[in-house]
This record gives C-alpha cells, sequence and structure tokens, in this order.
C-alpha cells in the first residue's frame, strides 16, 4: 500500500468452547501506528462469532518493500 493508503484485513473470530470466552487480538511485525485493531478484546458466548477489522494504514514515508506482520 502507498503513502496515505489503507488495507484492511478481516478476523472471523469463533468461540467453539461451552463457555464464555474473551479473545484478544495484537499484532507483530509493523510499527503500532500503522495498525488498527478495534475492538482489541472481545468476550463471545458460547457458540458465538465475530469479524474484527485490521487496518493497516501507512502514513509516512517508508521504504518499498515488503513488512510481514502477524495477528495473534
Amino acid at each position: 500500500i502507498g503513502i496515505g493508503d489503507s488495507a484492511t484485513y478481516t478476523l472471523d473470530i469463533q468461540n467453539t468452547g461451552f463457555y464464555p470466552a474473551t479473545f484478544e487480538v495484537s499484532q507483530t511485525g509493523l510499527n503500532a501506528s500503522w495498525v488498527e485493531i478495534d475492538p482489541g478484546a472481545i468476550t463471545l458466548l458460547p457458540g458465538q462469532s465475530t469479524i474484527i477489522p485490521v487496518i493497516v494504514s501507512v502514513s509516512d514515508c517508508q521504504a518499498a518493500g515488503d513488512y510481514p506482520f502477524t495477528v495473534d
């Protein structure tokens, strides 16, 4: 993505267990100011699912290239 652009990824989270569960979402590999994960934590009841957007934006000058990252 170019300077001033963004890319949106979707993270599908499902609670396949028998009890309520809290899921915390974070990323590694990119500058924290480039990534928006909202909400960063969510509690789901058994059988519930949700989609969390992960938005990556580059607002400053960076060298062209690949910048791999991981969402946990």
